[in-house]
């Protein structure tokens, strides 16, 4: 994977600093945490095998996701009002394909720059730390959403476990006891979010401490990258097709499992304290995902819509760093952490706070 660090820097001074109140934290924890385990516990990095993976290079496509998970939201989805059931049959897809068309195509100038100055205006995108912040360089506004960030813009916190992956508003943080929070109340299947045919998992068996998840709402205005939030291995890619429904705050408080049923793209592997997972997750207008190590990969495309799972497992795990560019939108949407880290950690910023990438976040 590239080093993507473009409009990215680090506080010199803070590396000195690096937080030895963090590591004591953690000691101090993870040595309570295994006095408190039975047995042997070992993280293996993937939530299907408790074996090392076995790098293959390959790509494994697989038929629609099944599972008969019984979980609320099932039901709930079945009793929900008339207006949700028709939201949901929308032509959502064919919308955000034929929008994906139509901002990809190049116009001329000056009207690709006052396109460009509208979107900007209606969004509030910040011009000034766009690299270029000429609305004038620009000649679809494919482009400008895939804009980068100047030099310097944003500062990677060193004193972190966790930063921002990105620009955003978290619409939940916590930690994980038997089922994910979209937002508050509203909940989603792991397994069917994940891409596994498990029913019912037990998570919590193949992990030494406990399970923590973010989630982070990319509003149309943000920056659209999204980055390395610690230092960890990437161990494997997968990319499951789905809706495209709209996952703004007022949207995922209505429709429970609409983070487990929209196209999505996961990330796999292990950090310091055993697994972790980043997933992308597409929305309306928003079905092109772009992951830098996976340069082939096409989402939005028009007839897949059915949870169809392409895998894709890496024959050398790659090394990320805080800040390195992972992927990017190609408008707002959404951002999920899972990862494994001790019991008692607090999230510095509370539900319904915006971040900044490279932010302070655990």
């Amino acid at each position: 994977m590239n080093d993507d660090l473009t409009g990215i820097t680090k506080d010199e001074k803070e590396e000195k600093e690096e937080n030895q109140d963090i590591e004591k934290t953690d000691l101090d924890l993870e040595n309570q945490n295994n006095s408190e385990t039975t047995g042997s516990l070992e993280s293996t990095g993937s939530l299907e095998t408790t074996g090392s993976l076995e790098p293959t290079g390959s790509l494994e496509t697989t038929g629609s996701l099944e599972s008969t998970e019984d979980v609320p939201w099932e039901s709930k989805l079945t009793v929900r009002s008339t207006l949700i059931n028709l939201y949901r049959s929308l032509p959502l897809r064919r919308f955000s394909v034929q929008f994906g068309s139509l901002a990809d195509k190049p116009f001329p100038q000056p009207l690709a720059g006052l396109l460009v100055l509208l979107y900007s205006r209606v969004c509030g995108c910040n011009l000034g730390e766009a690299n270029p912040d000429s609305i004038w360089e620009y000649k679809s506004l494919a482009q400008f959403f895939a804009r980068d960030l100047k030099p310097g813009s944003r500062n990677i916190s060193s004193r972190s476990r966790i930063v921002s992956p990105a620009d955003g508003r978290i619409t939940f943080r916590g930690v994980y006891a038997g089922r994910l929070e979209q937002i508050k109340g509203v909940f989603y299947s792991l397994p069917k979010f994940l891409g596994s045919k498990s029913t019912n998992p037990s998570l919590q068996k193949y992990l030494k401490f406990c399970l923590y998840q973010v989630v982070i709402y990319l509003c149309p205005g943000d920056y659209h990258g999204f980055h390395s939030p610690t230092s960890w291995r990437l161990e494997r890619i997968s990319h499951i097709s789905g809706e495209l429904m709209s996952v703004a705050p007022g949207v995922l408080q209505q429709v429970p499992g609409l983070l487990h049923l929209n196209e999505r793209v996961v990330l796999e592997g292990e950090w310091r304290y055993g697994y972790f997972c980043m997933v992308a997750v597409g929305a309306t207008s928003v079905g092109s995902i772009e992951i830098t190590s996976w340069p082939e990969l096409r989402t939005n495309l028009l007839n897949d819509k059915t949870q169809k799972i392409t895998r894709r497992q890496l024959n050398t795990p790659t090394q990320l760093e805080p800040g390195q560019k992972i992927g990017q939108f190609r408008f707002g949407s959404s951002v999920v952490l899972l990862f494994e880290a001790p019991r008692g950690l607090e999230f510095i910023k509370q539900a319904g706070a915006t971040l900044k990438l490279g932010e302070h976040l655990l």
